[in-house]
């Protein structure tokens, strides 16, 4: 018996990998509760549900990943998914990926039978980015400048800060617009943006929460939990922003937390006491355990 790949057990079953095959294994000594609705967002489950539906029809060329889990990546290589080399001329169907790209990049694709698995969220806030700059507003973007989602937000008249001291060196600006990346905490977006208003008081700002709503939502579960005895355990891919949303979700709301990565590590840790459980938004493997 195995779990579907959108809804892959992480609690209740052990897999031999991290990866879209999980075997059947022991069963785990687990009291643990779940803190969300984990899993695949459902953005991402649309977008992932796209590109393996024209794999069926034949390969493609990843321009990327397809989004911030490696998961992801293995499973559309072994449908067929091919990707693309540095310095070669991109052919036949190319996949955007689900965290965009840069003006740069699509301008390269233009000629080029694109897949466009843009997430709605990111779309949102690129839709924002062009009617503050309609309105004569220097852009800034909080995130993670190394976030690729970010990557693809950055451009002429706009900027990326990730802390309060980014936000304290940005020079005067008679208007600002402020944007949030879609997968960014709760926490720091308040931090910043309220940053942003200090540092700059007789300029006229903007603020714009443009963060994803599946992430607001999970991370308003989990902190309907704090305060709590429970450690908290988030599961996400590395490069996966919307896990790390929720770490520092947790830690800013004094709940134990840790953020691992690896499946084998959350097996390790998972024993008789009980654990409060979530995963990054782009993880195919959701926790499948409510013991309130």
């Amino acid at each position: 018996m195995a779990g579907s790949f959108f809804a892959m057990p992480l609690c209740i079953t052990k897999f031999n990998s991290l990866n879209c095959r999980g075997s059947l294994g022991s069963r785990l000594p687990l009291h643990g509760r779940s803190a969300a609705v984990s899993g695949m967002s459902q953005e991402v489950r649309d977008a992932f549900g796209r590109l393996l539906a024209r794999l069926q029809r034949g390969p493609v060329t990843l321009w990327g990943d397809p989004g911030p889990d490696r998961t992801l990546l293995d499973r559309a290589r072994r449908h067929g998914a091919l990707e693309i080399a540095d310095g070669v001329r991109p052919s036949g169907c190319v996949v955007i990926p689900m965290t965009g790209l840069t003006q740069e990049s699509m301008d390269r694709l233009k000629a080029c039978d694109c897949l466009d698995l843009t997430l709605p969220c990111l779309r949102r806030v690129r839709a924002m980015i062009r009617l503050l700059q309609l309105e004569q507003r220097r852009v800034i973007v909080v995130g993670d400048r190394n976030d690729a989602q970010c990557g693809a937000l950055s451009g002429e008249g706009r900027m990326v800060v990730a802390d309060v001291d980014a936000v304290m060196r940005l020079p005067f600006f008679p208007r600002f617009g402020l944007v949030a990346a879609p997968h960014l905490s709760g926490a720091r977006w308040a931090t910043l943006s309220t940053a942003l208003k200090r540092r700059h008081p007789d300029s006229s700002v903007v603020i714009l929460d443009t963060r994803d709503p599946a992430l607001i939502e999970r991370e308003k579960r989990l902190l309907s939990l704090a305060p709590s005895p429970d450690p908290v355990l988030i599961f996400s891919d590395a490069a996966d922003p919307s896990g790390r949303a929720l770490f520092e979700a947790a830690r800013f709301a004094g709940m134990e937390a840790r953020h691992l990565h690896e499946l084998d590590e959350v097996l390790q840790v998972l024993g008789d006491r009980r654990h409060i459980l979530a995963t990054g938004l782009f993880s195919p493997f959701g926790v499948s355990t409510d013991i309130p």
